[in-house]
């Protein structure tokens, strides 16, 4: 179904399953829960939740300094991956990374009126 490849599961032994909710994402979450279901019932794996993350804080990272020293081979989209992955982990912290001397947390937007409060 749409090339997910069952099998990773019974290698990597995942906790969660992180979607970026951006997207097509429901669409992928269903086929993946269908595929998740199925293993369970045949006892490969043990449950794993899936998981829909809010991706403005790992597309600001992805672009950071920070993640281009931290992983200067990786694409933006394995940037993403890994800020994702962080934030499931310790929110706070990942958040909390964005306040850097460049202000990247002032990129996220905290409310429809957050323009009008001064940096």
């Amino acid at each position: 179904s749409s090339g997910i490849n069952a099998a990773y599961g019974l290698e990597s032994r995942p906790h969660v399953i992180a979607l970026n909710c951006a997207g097509r994402a429901m669409i992928y979450m269903r086929e993946i829960q269908e595929i998740v279901t199925s293993l369970e019932q045949q006892h490969q794996i043990r449950p794993i939740a899936i998981e829909l993350v809010e991706p403005t804080a790992a597309m600001i990272y992805k672009e950071s300094s920070r993640a281009q020293l931290e992983f200067p081979s990786y694409c933006g989209e394995q940037r993403v991956a890994v800020s994702i992955a962080r934030r499931l982990r310790d929110p706070l912290s990942e958040l909390a990374q964005l306040c850097n001397f460049t202000d990247d947390i002032l990129a996220l937007p905290w409310g429809i009126n957050a323009k009008f409060v001064p940096k």
